[in-house]
């Protein structure tokens, strides 16, 4: 089956860029996400979920009603429900998150840092702490 077509009422952007289809939005996690609607023949405004959550307008202008929307911290395939009809989408990983091999290797240098500092503290063992520290 063929995968529906907003018909470029719905639409999103990041804030202060160009709005552009569903279809053609590049969703990253943990993003807010303005979204508008233009409404045709009907006046009343369109039922939208987004990964089960239900998205209400913020603002109806003539013809078009505003709302945002964020972006859950995950990344993979997730879908919309406008009226009723479903829309595939993909949210992309965060440029800023760390691979697991990244997080290995800030470990590593965390736990190679700590030996050293602890080693040139001259700390002895025999450290005690109360029930209050």
């Amino acid at each position: 089956m063929e995968q529906h077509s907003s018909g470029g009422n719905f639409l999103l952007r990041l804030n202060g860029e160009a709005w552009v289809i569903l279809e053609h939005a590049y969703l990253t996690e943990a993003t807010t996400y303005d979204w508008k609607y233009e409404l045709n023949n009907s006046l009343q405004p369109p039922s939208i979920l987004f990964c089960g959550l239900q998205h209400f307008p913020h603002r109806l202008d003539e013809r078009v009603v505003y709302g945002q929307l964020t972006t859950p911290f995950y990344s993979g395939q997730v879908s919309f429900e406008i009226n009723g009809l479903k829309y595939d989408s993909y949210i992309y990983p965060d440029t800023r998150k760390m691979t697991e091999e990244q997080y290995q290797l800030m470990l590593s240098d965390i736990l190679e840092e700590a030996s050293l500092c602890f080693e040139h503290s001259n700390i002895e063992t025999g450290i005690e702490a109360d029930q209050h520290s």
